[in-house]
């Protein structure tokens, strides 16, 4: 599952941070993976579509300001950063999570040059900035400036972060996750309410805050009357923090007054031109979206269509989380980017339903975690 990126060995000197004594190279190691930090812990919901970005601007070994991108349309790290620091960011080290960017065509200043015209002495850069926009032209136009320029301290750890916006503005597609969890007999229903232990449904709150939409079938809201929801210490985010919930329901089947999803978030429900246009309309009336696309010859939506047109929309990331009609379609279909299987130490017996009900797919350089008395498989997917 994942995990978040911590820095050691903090010192504080007269109630301000500082960095140990150590190299050049191993403090802008430490002054990165703190703003790694501070960058995954932004909400992926008021930043979206925007990249998790932060900026530490550092003088004489001490932080003179930090700061996260916080909301789309509203300032960048790096300006948060020069805004709190004043005149205190001339001479100083910026540490940049992304490469700062240089277009105009957006809703807030080019970072870039304000890092420039702050009289910023150095910049250390995770990762390149992939946007087609960007991608080294910010790089470039603080070089030209006069600027020192260090880039891909901890790049493997910043591309992972943005792995999912990098995905989505590549593709136009949004990175795809599954997660089951499923029996030592390959089932994924039995008599308990839950499969998974206490702390493997932790991991999938975590999971759920680090994607902008949820994904089920028709046939999990009629079992489970779900939430889907994110939880903090055990109660529901604000409903505009909550992810896109997106149910898969050809014919519009769903009566959205009996169940619970409908209640505590947005919805978007996926549909065909089987559906009635009675109840597109009954939906639409209260102020639940629907978007009705091609259908397989099995009647059921296109995947690749419903994830371009999701891409369209600036939804970055989804996370699927069942049944198995919907976990055998995408698992067919070779839309999924990486998967967690959570095992349950338990046999389900005849009557539970299968994960998975495809052709033969064999997982090459699957990891696996034990999390409590269940085992998580993990795996990436290679386009």
């Amino acid at each position: 599952m994942p995990k978040r990126l911590t820095g050691n060995g903090d010192r504080k000197k007269k109630g301000r941070l500082t960095a140990p004594k150590k190299s050049a190279l191993k403090n802008d190691d430490y002054w990165m993976r703190r703003a790694l930090g501070l960058a995954q812990r932004a909400s992926l919901r008021k930043t979206a579509p925007n990249p998790r970005v932060a900026c530490i601007l550092v003088k004489n070994n001490r932080v003179v300001a930090k700061a996260a991108h916080q909301r789309f349309g509203g300032p960048h790290a790096e300006a948060l950063a020069l805004m709190h620091a004043g005149i205190r960011a001339r001479g100083a080290t910026a540490y940049v999570t992304m490469e700062p960017c240089h277009h105009a065509d957006k809703k807030t200043p080019p970072c870039a040059q304000a890092l420039i015209s702050a009289g910023i002495r150095r910049v250390v850069v995770a990762a390149l900035d992939q946007n087609p926009k960007v991608n080294g032209a910010g790089i470039r136009s603080m070089k030209k400036a006069g600027i020192a320029v260090h880039v891909g301290v901890l790049k493997t750890n910043a591309e992972h972060l943005s792995r999912l916006f990098f995905h989505w503005i590549k593709t136009g597609r949004p990175w795809v996750t599954l997660k089951m969890a499923v029996s030592l007999d390959g089932k994924i229903t039995v008599s308990n309410r839950w499969l998974s232990n206490p702390k493997a449904l932790r991991n999938v709150q975590r999971l759920r805050t680090e994607h902008d939409a949820i994904l089920v079938g028709k046939s999990t809201i009629l079992a489970d009357n779900p939430r889907l929801s994110v939880r903090k210490n055990g109660r529901a985010l604000p409903k505009n923090e909550q992810p896109l919930r997106i149910i898969m329901d050809s014919r519009l089947e769903l009566d959205p007054r009996r169940f619970q999803v409908f209640q505590n978030g947005p919805v978007l429900m996926i549909c065909t031109n089987k559906a009635p246009r009675g109840k597109k309309d009954a939906y639409l009336k209260a102020g639940i979206d629907v978007w009705t696309g091609p259908a397989m010859g099995n009647g059921h939506v296109r995947l690749d269509a419903l994830l371009a047109e999701l891409g369209r929309r600036g939804i970055r990331s989804v996370l699927v989380e069942g049944g198995s009609q919907v976990a055998t379609e995408f698992l067919e279909s070779e839309c999924i980017n990486e998967a967690y299987f959570v095992v349950a130490p338990m046999l389900a017996g005849p009557e539970g339903v299968s994960l998975y009900r495809g052709r033969e797919i064999r997982f090459i350089g699957a990891t696996v975690q034990a999390v409590g008395d269940d085992a998580v498989f993990h795996v990436v997917f290679k386009k």
